[in-house]
């Protein structure tokens, strides 16, 4: 099985097949309030009595293709052997970690609180969530994060009325990125999945939602646009640090960053949340390139960025998640602490969940 034939998957599959090691139930958010997608009594065969859940089902496919051209196009992601074809029937579930320490329970909350921001400043370019870029560089943005952005305005002025309007237009979005997945260029593809992001945000940020089906299709069509974007950029695939991999242009920088942020915010996900995962990325954690500083991000203009640029670059910012680590392990050394200091003084709300993040990364229960 091929991605095109991937892209066209319905619902058919069940989840222990699929590359999602969810954990059983709930998110928890500030209040304490549970969400969790229960599809356990659920048959697949309804699905298309409801315009809000999963089209009819795919037909059969060649398991042992499929297997093949996972480990030979994808060796980062893991595919269980078995059937792969067979009745959906579990619950698909995100959750939060446990720690035993209150401050660490609250840091949880403050990374989940930010989180269940980014819809909402997804309604202006200027605000945009810390790894999707403003764009600044071309006439006009992605149509994919357009699109979204306008899809943030219905979700923003969402009421009982509307709700239906919504879901139907996030899920008309989630079936064009399936079908448009062969033709859509590296940087399309990776502004598809930057929507997706924020549209998987949406369904567990509506409280007053019940919709697994679409959360397990989004979820899915993650892995599939990974799945692609890997095979059209190989080593490339999220990105090295500008010193191995120096950009040449603004434009080639920016591309280069956003997949950076992207990394990042996995990296975030994994220390709070449950799910293990939407990817698996190659390689030693340590390597793992970091984010620019704010100033850098934020440059509107050609000339801001280069000036912003030389500036950082002079600095010796770190840029592997290595160096960060030593760095807080032996703060008390007094290059590491000069390296401390220039990170906290360009941190943006990735760098700010980052941090975080690190120290729960050795207190999860």
């Amino acid at each position: 099985m091929n991605v095109e034939q991937v892209s066209n998957w319905t619902g058919d599959l069940p989840l222990e097949s699929l590359p999602l090691d969810l954990e059983p139930p709930a998110l928890e958010f500030d209040q304490g309030q549970l969400i969790q997608f229960d599809i356990s009594n659920q048959d697949p065969k309804t699905w298309d009595s409801n315009p809000l859940q999963s089209p009819p089902t795919a037909p059969a496919v060649d398991t042992g293709q499929w297997q093949a051209y996972c480990e030979s196009s994808t060796p980062a992601i893991t595919f269980p052997p078995g059937d792969m074809i067979s009745r959906l029937v579990p619950t698909t579930t995100v959750t939060h970690l446990r720690f035993g320490s209150v401050a660490l329970k609250h840091a949880t909350v403050l990374i989940s609180n930010i989180l269940s921001a980014f819809p909402q400043v997804m309604l202006r370019r200027q605000t945009f969530p810390p790894f999707i870029h403003g764009h600044w560089h071309t006439s006009s943005l992605p149509e994919k994060l357009a699109s979204c952005m306008s899809i943030s305005q219905l979700f923003s002025t969402r009421a009982s009325e509307t709700q239906a309007f919504l879901w139907r237009t996030i899920q008309a979005e989630d079936q064009r990125f399936r079908d448009e997945l062969m033709t859509l260029s590296p940087r399309e593809i990776h502004s598809a999945i930057q929507a997706v992001v924020i549209y998987i945000i949406m369904i567990i940020v509506d409280r007053g939602t019940d919709r697994p089906e679409l959360a397990e299709r989004m979820i899915w069509t993650f892995k599939i646009l990974s799945l692609r974007f890997r095979d059209l950029m190989g080593d490339e695939y999220f990105s090295n640090t500008e010193g191995t991999h120096p950009s040449m242009t603004w434009e080639d920088w920016v591309f280069a960053e956003t997949r950076r942020r992207v990394t990042c915010l996995w990296f975030v996900l994994s220390r709070v949340f449950s799910f293990q995962a939407f990817v698996s990325c190659t390689g030693r954690e340590t390597e793992m390139p970091l984010v620019s500083n704010r100033r850098l991000w934020e440059a509107r203009s050609r000339e801001e960025w280069e000036d912003e640029k030389a500036i950082y670059e002079m600095s010796r910012p770190m840029t592997k998640l290595g160096e960060l680590l030593e760095a807080k392990k032996n703060s008390g050394n007094p290059l590491n602490a000069r390296r401390l200091e220039n990170w906290e003084a360009g941190a943006d709300t990735m760098a700010v969940m980052m941090n975080i993040a690190l120290v729960l990364g050795s207190h999860i229960e």
